[in-house]
């Protein structure tokens, strides 16, 4: 398993820096009958969405992908 240390250090490797990262957390693990039933209340919906962006823009260790954008 990919860890944000060990994607960094290749980043780095290969003479890029790192711009930022983002890991998939929670959502992934809902059930689709679950998530549209969170969807069809709004405020409920908004509520999720923030949590998950928050969740994924913390400095993730792992998970169940890791996003990054880095440059030359």
């Amino acid at each position: 398993m990919m860890t944000l240390p060990r994607v960094a250090s290749l980043l780095t490797g290969v003479g890029l820096n790192s711009l930022a990262f983002l890991a998939t957390e929670c959502l992934l693990a809902v059930p689709d009958a679950r998530l549209a039933a969170l969807q069809a209340d709004p405020a409920s919906w908004a509520a999720l969405l923030a949590a998950e962006v928050a969740a994924c823009r913390r400095a993730p260790k792992t998970g169940g992908h890791l996003r990054f954008a880095a440059r030359r």
